[in-house]
């Protein structure tokens, strides 16, 4: 009955729209709104959320490559800990290879 309704209320051949109608359909379209408002903002959300993951997986990256340039010995064995991690960067998930950054990261600024 409600389905009749919202076809009747958006058909446009109908030139009188019966106000009953309208309203009898109301209450639908909100939820049909609002649930519609809140996916989108929920699939906004996680673009935005994925963008700043990606922003600091690239900075982390770029930090710790331009530490792992230093020449002391000391930092000799991150830099090879690095290189062997770009080179099986396929072998880890996102979140694994950002943490293995963040380890290198930390070692550099001992």
């Amino acid at each position: 009955m409600v389905s009749y309704q919202i076809i009747t209320t958006l058909n446009v051949e109908v030139t009188a729209i019966d106000e009953n109608e309208i309203f009898r359909a109301f209450p639908v379209l909100l939820i049909l709104t609002s649930f519609l408002l809140w996916v989108s903002f929920k699939i906004r959300n996680f673009t935005k959320v994925e963008d700043l993951k990606r922003r600091i997986k690239v900075e982390i990256f770029n930090i710790v490559a331009l530490l792992g340039k230093n020449k002391t010995d000391q930092h000799e064995d991150v830099k090879n800990q690095l290189n062997m991690l770009i080179r099986d960067k396929k072998k880890y998930s996102s979140e694994e290879y950002l943490k293995r950054l963040e380890e290198l990261k930390g070692k550099l600024m001992k």
